[in-house]
């Protein structure tokens, strides 16, 4: 589980930190790897500008999404490395289930593009409804 997994892992203690600074004696409650899923979900059907901002902003925390040559740079790409991750999270012990949620909301009247819906179903080893 590699790179990605200890990227989410850093990321999310980034992220508790600053959550922390103004919360200092609440609760906080997020799902590192949710954010990062959603992000990545949503980065594979960014197109033009939109997938050039985002692309710069999660490559703060995922460093697949860094300019630098790795196994993040083969076909598929970061998706890919979601995949392996999901995969493996799948299949880590056989007396454990780990269920993840992880949804894309449209707003009204706008239709995802097939092709997106398909390529997301296969990187994310979703089910579409």
């Amino acid at each position: 589980m590699g790179s990605i997994s200890q990227a989410i892992n850093e990321m999310g203690l980034d992220l508790y930190n600053e959550l922390n600074k103004k919360a200092a004696d609440k609760n906080i409650f997020f799902s590192p790897m949710s954010i990062s899923t959603g992000l990545v979900m949503v980065l594979l059907g960014a197109r033009g500008n939109t997938a050039t901002q985002m692309q710069e902003v999660t490559s703060l925390f995922l460093p697949c999404l860094k300019p630098s040559p790795s196994r993040c740079d083969l076909v598929g790409g970061i998706h890919t490395e979601f995949q392996t991750l999901l995969s493996q999270l799948k299949n880590l012990n056989k007396s454990c289930v780990l269920s993840l949620a992880n949804s894309l909301f449209a707003q009204k009247g706008y239709n995802f593009h097939q092709k997106a819906q398909v390529r997301l179903s296969l990187a994310f080893l979703t089910v579409s409804t």
